[in-house]
């Protein structure tokens, strides 16, 4: 919670210069659900999460949403972000849909004029999208219009009778592909076939059970996440590019430090707190591993936005797809934990090396 306070003191900072736009958080009722009514425009990014969310009035800039059923079926004037069970898009929206879930449905309304990136067990695209999809999921159902290129890793991808693909189809499947797909592709169809391919999610039902404090806690954790990376961010872009790099580069090298980090200090803090005259020492040491740890999971949340979108993104766009789709796995017992955890040692590891790195220049 104090983090939080500092982070809104801060933001407001920002927002008072001009900065930033303000975020709208819609907040679940007592029975864990949260609506955005017909008429009920929001013109700012809306941050939104409970067990069913159904938003029917016009955003005009980024949704974050998180819940077991999803629906969205008002104009978005920027990007979704987002995860649920069930989640479906019967409206048009202006940037990209990022979503991780059970079963992802772009109805027959549903106009993209972005590029769609998805996690799911199912996909339906029944609408038009006009830039690209990258989909990792059991069973991909294409019986609507997309523009661009398609890549799909999964176990089965299906063309409908009105399905239509401007651009290419690339990707990898369990299962062969019905011989008239090359009909139906504009562009030329380069997938690979790969027996027991299991690119299939877990049904989330992990959200059904998401309470209204629980979805409140799930909010704010997301959004203490990004705010402490927005300031991060504005503060020190030229840090936060380095450390960018860094672990964009060497992954594996980064996270190997931030093992090491987490193993080392705990032991040097315990030895300066043995003799009087070092304690100082272990309470500065304190503070600054406190400080990397946070600034790491930032970290580790770009590193994940970044893969996702092959360093693409601005860093916010990146910091804010990375912080969704770990909030999302960290729902999940055990696994989530894991990757989780596993990212926050890249985000440690590269914050740590690229810190000694200017250290060790600036005492030259």
């Amino acid at each position: 919670m104090q983090r939080l306070l500092i982070g809104l003191i801060v933001l407001l900072g920002l927002l008072r210069a001009g900065t930033v736009s303000a975020f709208e958080i819609v907040s679940p009722n007592t029975a864990g659900n949260a609506r955005i009514e017909a008429g009920q425009g929001i013109d700012d990014t809306v941050l939104i999460a409970g067990q069913s969310v159904d938003i029917r009035g016009e955003i005009g800039k980024d949704v974050f949403v998180a819940g077991s059923t999803v629906t969205l079926a008002s104009p978005v004037g920027g990007n979704i972000i987002g995860g649920g069970q069930t989640v479906t898009i019967s409206s048009a929206v202006d940037g990209d849909l990022i979503v991780a879930g059970g079963t992802v449905t772009i109805d027959t309304d549903g106009l993209i004029n972005g590029d769609v990136l998805v996690f799911a067990g199912t996909v339906d695209v029944l609408g038009t999208v006009h830039g690209d999809i990258k989909s990792y999921a059991g069973v991909v159902r294409i019986d609507g219009t997309v523009d661009g290129t398609v890549s799909a890793q999964g176990d089965q991808l299906l063309l409908g009778d009105h399905g239509l693909i401007g651009g290419n189809l690339t990707g990898t499947v369990g299962r062969p592909l019905a011989e008239t797909v090359n009909d139906k592709v504009r562009g030329t169809v380069t997938v690979s076939l790969e027996e027991k391919q299991t690119t299939r999610l877990p049904s989330l039902t992990l959200f059904a059970g998401l309470s209204g404090a629980g979805a409140l806690g799930l909010l704010y954790s997301l959004l203490t996440m990004i705010i402490t990376g927005l300031v991060f961010i504005f503060l020190l872009p030229k840090i936060v590019n380095q450390v960018r790099e860094h672990t964009y580069r060497a992954p594996a090298a980064a996270g190997l430090v931030g093992v090491v980090t987490m193993v080392v200090a705990p032991a040097l803090f315990i030895l300066t707190m043995l003799l009087f005259v070092t304690i100082p020492l272990g309470f500065l040491e304190l503070g600054v591993i406190g400080i990397l740890a946070l600034l790491g999971g930032v970290a580790g949340n770009i590193w994940v936005g970044d893969v996702l979108g092959q360093q693409h993104w601005s860093p916010l766009m990146a910091l804010a797809v990375g912080s969704v789709i770990l909030t999302v796995l960290g729902l999940i017992p055990v696994i989530g934990t894991l990757i989780s955890l596993g990212v926050w040692f890249i985000g440690v590891g590269s914050v740590a090396a690229i810190s000694w790195n200017i250290l060790r220049k600036a005492g030259r």
